[in-house]
């Protein structure tokens, strides 16, 4: 797999990419395997489609809509368990890495 973070010599920008994930669990392991940075999805659930942006923030998961206020406050964040519970029959397009 190769790296989504996009880095350059100037440092880190959002790289476009087009990559399929098959589970909920493998776009958690994105996320935590880069907390500084985010990702705009399309999250894929039965016939419905709609763009959101992940976070990792140690340790909740948060997940916003393009029009929501960015909050990251405890209050609005998942743990593992309730993000799965959720969301774990769903499919994901990474569409690319954000700040």
């Amino acid at each position: 797999m190769s790296d989504i973070w996009g880095s350059t010599t100037f440092g880190r920008t959002p790289k476009i990419i087009d990559m399929k994930i098959a589970n909920t669990m493998a776009l958690l392991e994105i996320l935590k395997s880069n907390p500084t940075e985010g990702l705009q999805i399309s999250r894929k659930s039965g016939i419905l489609n709609s763009t959101k942006c992940a976070y990792y923030k140690e340790p909740l998961f948060f997940l916003f809509a393009m029009e929501d206020d960015f909050d990251f406050s405890p209050s609005n964040g998942y743990t593992l368990q309730q993000f799965l519970e959720l969301y774990e029959h769903d499919n994901w397009i990474i569409e690319m890495a954000i700040g």
